[in-house]
C-alpha cells in the first residue's frame, strides 16, 4: 500500500511536472503569438467597427445629398414647366403679330392693285379723252387761228396728266 501511495504521489509530481512544462512551454512559446493574435483581431474589430461608423455617416450625408437633389430636380422641373409656358405663350402672341402683318400686308396689296388699276383705267380713258377732243376740236376750229391756239394749252395739259 506504501509502494501504492508512492506510485500515486510520483504520479501526481509526474502530472504536475508535465503541467509545469506546459504552462512553461505555453507562456514562453504560445503565450505571446497568441497574445499577438489576440491584440490583432481586437484592433481589427475596432477598425471595422470605426470603418462602419465612417460608413453610416457618408450614408447618411449621401441620403441627404440625394433628397436634396432630389428637390432641386423639382425645383428645375418647375422652372422648366413655367419657361415652355411663356415661350408658349411668346409664340402664341408673335403668330398672332404674324398674322396681323400678314393681314395688313394683304390688304396693302389689294389695295395698291386696285390703285394701280384705278390709274391704268384713268390713263387710257384721258388718253381716249384727249384724242377725242381733240378730234372734235379740230373738227371745230380747222379753219380759224384761234381753235388752234385754244386748243394747243388744253392738249398739252391733257398730254401732261396721262404721262
Amino acid at each position: 500500500m506504501n509502494e501504492f501511495i508512492i506510485a500515486v504521489i510520483f504520479r501526481l509530481l509526474n502530472f504536475a511536472g508535465l503541467i509545469a512544462l506546459f504552462v512553461y512551454l505555453f507562456k514562453k512559446y504560445a503565450l505571446e503569438v497568441i497574445t499577438i493574435r489576440i491584440a490583432q483581431q481586437e484592433s481589427l474589430v475596432r477598425a471595422l467597427f470605426n470603418r462602419q461608423d465612417e460608413l453610416e455617416v457618408e450614408q447618411h450625408a449621401l441620403d441627404e445629398q440625394v433628397v436634396h437633389e432630389a428637390q432641386l430636380c423639382a425645383e428645375l422641373k418647375e422652372k422648366i414647366a413655367q419657361w415652355k409656358n411663356l415661350m408658349d405663350q411668346d409664340l402664341a402672341a408673335r403668330e398672332h403679330v404674324r398674322a396681323d402683318r400678314i393681314k395688313l400686308l394683304s390688304q396693302h396689296t389689294h389695295q395698291h392693285a386696285q390703285n394701280y388699276a384705278m390709274n391704268k383705267a384713268k390713263r387710257q380713258v384721258l388718253s381716249q379723252v384727249a384724242t377725242h377732243v381733240h378730234g372734235t376740236m379740230a373738227k371745230q376750229f380747222t379753219d380759224s387761228k384761234e381753235g388752234q391756239r385754244f386748243l394747243e394749252p388744253i392738249i398739252d395739259f391733257m398730254r401732261k396728266s396721262t404721262s
